[in-house]
Formats: C-alpha cells, structure tokens, sequence
C-alpha cells in the first residue's frame, strides 16, 4: 500500500507525471494532500508536448515545474529522483472509438509510447508507479500489449495490480471506465507488495446538478456545424469499427 503517513513536508512524496495532460494527477495529490493534511507531495517534473496542455499545466500547477517534453527523448538521467510516477500513455490505438492501431513496438503509433517504460526503469527505480488507460487495452486483441506491460514491470522487481474502474464510482457524474494498474517495487523491506483498490463511494453529484438552466444559445452548436464534425470524424467508419455486423447487414 501507498503508506501517506511516509511522506511528510520533511520528505514529500516525489512525483514525475508522463503524458501529463493538464495535470490531473498532481490535482488527485492535492485533494490527498486536503484530507489528511500531514501528508505532502512534490512534483519533479512531468512531460508533455501539447501546447494548450502545457499551458493548462502552468497555470494549474505553477510554471516553475520543469516539462521534459517529448517522452522519446527524455534523458532519465537528468532527471531528478522520484518515488511515484503517473503513466498515462496515449489510448487512441487501444480505444474502441479510435481506429484501434495498436503499440507494436515501432510501429510509430501513440500507444506505442506506453513501452517508453523501459527507458525510464534502466535509470530511475520508483517505488510506485501507475498506468491509467482506457478499458480496451483489455479487449481480445489489444489485450497482448496490457500484459507484454505487466511483464514489463515484473522484470525491473515490481509486483502489479490492476482493475477496471468507473468514475460514477468514485464521486465523479461521468460514466467513464478506465483500466488501473499500481504498480510496486520489491524490496528487502517489502519483498512482497499488496495493494486493494478503494471501494465505490456514493454518487452526490448529477450532472443536473451542475448544469445551468438557462444557457445563452452562443454555446450551443449550430446545425450545420454539427454537420460539420460529424463529417470530418467518419462516423460511418466509427460505427463500423464498433458494430461491424450490424453495419455490413444494414449497408451491405
């Protein structure tokens, strides 16, 4: 377990966020850091090459946070130490709404990146480290890539467990499953690592709750805007990919 009692203003958690997006991971680490105040965090660096993304970050999180951009070319060894990194590689090759490319490795696509992992683990040794997906890395034939991960892992010492979860579950009115995996170094003190996942908690806030009643129509898209999008994104194929039969007997 990750043991919050450690890790104090004296010596705070060390974090480094990979895929970084706009920081959420540091935001979740915030919230910890509310509810049991004793605890402390520190963020050594992340890495991010989007730039709305990293402008979110600075502004989010302070713009003093070193972004080692591009995870490809990051040298590990410049890197401060850390104990918990968060690795949130790209889906779109695993999700079911994507085109469903893959992450052979060097095939050049994004998910391939989550095999980036192995770079980083010949120099740093965190004591945690977490992956967070979309649910289709545990489809039929993404599958392969999730435990080439686990493997992975196990061959640099770490102990891994994951689980599919839902926001709904944990105070969040979105019906977004994700695939989890905590990941835990083995050591002479800890030689064999457990973990359990967090119980589901009660729902309190709807998505009614927080949206307004009135909204100007400016926010609202116009007809031939929706026809727009829905252009440019193929449903057609979308559909397809999702519902393969269903599609080849109503168009075939």
């Amino acid at each position: 377990m990750i043991q919050i009692s450690k890790y104090n203003k004296q010596h705070p958690l060390r974090i480094f966020e990979a895929f970084a997006g706009y920081g959420s991971q540091s935001l979740a680490f915030k919230y910890l850091k509310e509810k049991h105040p004793e605890f402390d965090f520190k963020v050594v660096g992340y890495s991010e090459i989007e730039s709305s993304a990293i402008q979110a970050y600075g502004l989010l999180h302070g713009r003093d946070i070193t972004n080692y951009g591009d995870v490809t070319r990051i040298d590990w060894n410049e890197v401060p130490d850390f104990d918990f990194i968060s690795w949130s590689s790209p889906c779109q090759d695993f999700s079911n709404a994507g085109l469903r490319k893959g992450a052979e490795e060097g095939s050049g696509t994004r998910s391939s990146l989550i095999f980036q992992e192995r770079r980083m683990l010949e120099v740093k040794h965190p004591k945690y480290v977490m992956l967070e997906n979309v649910k289709g890395l545990l489809s039929k034939s993404m599958r392969k890539y999730f435990f080439q991960y686990i493997r992975d892992l196990d061959s640099y010492g770490y102990t891994s467990f994951y689980k599919v979860l839902n926001a709904k579950d944990y105070g969040i009115p979105q019906n977004r499953e994700r695939i989890f995996v905590i990941s835990i170094l083995r050591t002479e003190d800890d030689p064999n690592p457990e973990y359990h996942f967090p119980s589901p908690i009660k729902l309190e806030t709807t998505v009614e709750d927080i949206l307004e009643d009135d909204v100007s129509p400016e926010y609202y898209l116009s007809q031939p805007l929706l026809e727009k999008y829905l252009t440019k994104a193929d449903i057609n194929e979308s559909i397809q990919k999702l519902y393969p039969e269903d599609f080849n007997t109503q168009n075939g």
